[in-house]
């Protein structure tokens, strides 16, 4: 009796997930901003700015202003509580010290006047970065960026990278390898603790953009502690 109710529990606690891991499998399209949930992302360099479905499945940057314009969608519903915003690297590629893809957490759709935190990609060579920052909007195209945290190691296509939130103000990024291994750098940070948040997908065009797939958003699964007697 005791093993059919963890069962259920745990069958529960997934199903809540937002996994939008089968869209990204249909036949490519230019502009995934209208996919399900997904908006165009407000105010960045060119109102074309936005998430590219390429052949191979992946999602890259596009902004036909070309090379090292932004492009950005949102994830239109409110998250809450404990949740993640992750996706798997496929292919990297980029300019040292140029960052090239955002997994972001704001309190606004608007690059402009939104408020929040992200975690930053950067491809470069021997070693890559992640980063956790917080941004804080201006009023203008450039927003200001407070570095929080760093992690400089090599990343390989394969790997998986997620930015999780939770209530008390921490923020983590993970990073999980091809192979099994688990790297992380964690924060606390309540300048901005709204009530709920949005997600962004952000990103740097280059000619050979980064590629990433598989983007998940959702809940982040509470831990199951069985016990007897």
């Amino acid at each position: 009796m005791k093993k059919s109710i963890i069962l259920l529990f745990i069958i529960i606690s997934f199903s809540q997930a937002q996994i939008l891991r089968d869209d990204f499998n249909r036949a490519a399209s230019t502009d995934i901003s209208g996919s399900l949930k997904w908006r165009r992302l407000l105010n960045l360099n060119d109102t074309s700015a936005t998430i590219q479905l390429n052949s191979d499945s992946t999602v890259s940057p596009r902004n036909l202003l070309g090379p090292f314009n932004r492009g950005g969608v949102y994830w239109d519903s409110l998250l809450s509580d404990r949740f993640q915003v992750g996706m798997i690297l496929r292919h990297k590629n980029g300019n040292d010290n140029v960052p090239g893809f955002h997994l972001q957490v704001m309190n606004d759709s608007s690059w402009y006047t939104g408020n929040g935190y992200g975690f930053r990609f950067q491809a470069n060579s021997g070693q890559d970065r992640i980063d956790i920052q917080r941004i804080t909007g201006t009023g203008t195209d450039l927003p200001t960026v407070t570095l929080l945290a760093n992690l400089n190691r090599e990343f390989f296509d394969g790997d998986t990278l997620f930015f999780k939130i939770y209530p008390d103000g921490r923020k983590t990024a993970v990073y999980y390898s091809v192979t099994g291994e688990r790297d992380s750098i964690s924060v606390v940070d309540v300048v901005y603790n709204p009530s709920s948040w949005i997600a962004w997908i952000q990103g740097r065009v280059f000619s050979d953009p980064i590629r990433m797939d598989n983007f998940m958003l959702g809940p982040i699964p509470y831990p199951i502690t069985a016990t007897a007697g």
